[in-house]
């Protein structure tokens, strides 16, 4: 997606690495933060993901869906059963999607899979630095 602007989603958006992923998504020029995730009943939705993270306001308010947002990639870093859910959401919208979610389990990977033949999948449980430098 060389010279164009990626729209980007968070789902999992007040987590440890949701927040970590508008942090640096913040300051760079080539990424549009257009929404944020996080499940129904959460304490954090409809406050603004960018406040959220310790910074200045971004206009992304924190939702419980995306309301046919127009976007290129989805960064989950959610739950098992809500990232099957995101999968769907992403070939509907025929976008990429970065799965960091851990714990799924043999049928939810079959999804993933499966999602994987239609729309750019990119699935890694574990992503801290060390497992990945191994």
């Amino acid at each position: 997606m060389a010279g164009k602007m990626v729209k980007l989603v968070i789902a999992g958006a007040a987590g440890r690495m949701g927040i970590a992923i508008t942090r640096e998504s913040r300051g760079d020029s080539d990424i549009e933060l257009c929404g944020a995730l996080e499940h129904q009943g959460s304490n954090v939705l409809g406050r603004d993901i960018g406040q959220l993270a310790g910074g200045e306001k971004l206009s992304v308010a924190v939702s419980k869906d995306l309301d046919d947002l127009d976007f290129d990639v989805m960064v989950d870093f959610s739950r098992p059963d809500a990232a099957a859910e995101h999968l769907k959401i992403c070939q509907q919208h025929n976008a990429a999607i970065v799965i960091g979610t851990t714990g799924l389990d043999a049928q939810q990977n079959q999804v993933v899979a499966e999602a994987a033949r239609e729309i750019p999948v990119l699935f890694a449980a574990n992503t801290s630095v060390g497992v990945n430098l191994c």
